[in-house]
C-alpha cells in the first residue's frame, strides 16, 4: 500500500494540477504532473465511473495503481512531482503485468525514472 505521506488528498491540488500540470498519457492511462521542491512525491488517482459503476472495481483499480507506484516507480524517481493518474476505459480487466508496463513506459519517456 502507498503510504499516506505519499498521497495527494486536497481538491485544490488536484485541481491546480490538472489544469497547469505537464501531460503523458499511456494506454490505461494518462499522468498530470507538477515539480515540486518538498522532500516526498505526492500521488493521486481518479478512476471515473465510465470506467466502471461498481466502486469495488474502481478501488480495486486504484489500489492497483498504487501498488505499482510503490514498487516500481517511487524507487527509481529522479525529481520529486505531484502527479494525478487518471485511468482510461482500457484498464479494466487488465492484468498487472501490462499496467505495470505501460506506467514504466510513460515515465520513462516523461524522463522522471530512470532504470
Amino acid at each position: 500500500m502507498l503510504s499516506s505521506k505519499y498521497r495527494l488528498n486536497a481538491r485544490k491540488d488536484f485541481q491546480a494540477i490538472l489544469k497547469k500540470g505537464q501531460t503523458g498519457h499511456g494506454r490505461f492511462f494518462f499522468i498530470k504532473y507538477l515539480p515540486q521542491v518538498s522532500p516526498n512525491s505526492l500521488f493521486g488517482f481518479i478512476v471515473s465511473t465510465r470506467i466502471d459503476k461498481r466502486s469495488s472495481k474502481r478501488n480495486f483499480i486504484k489500489r492497483q495503481l498504487r501498488d505499482h507506484i510503490r514498487l516500481h516507480i517511487l524507487p527509481k524517481l529522479t525529481q520529486n512531482i505531484k502527479a494525478v493518474l487518471v485511468a482510461r476505459p482500457l484498464i479494466l480487466g487488465k492484468r498487472n503485468q501490462f499496467i505495470q508496463d505501460d506506467l514504466i513506459n510513460v515515465f520513462q519517456r516523461l524522463g522522471l525514472i530512470k532504470i
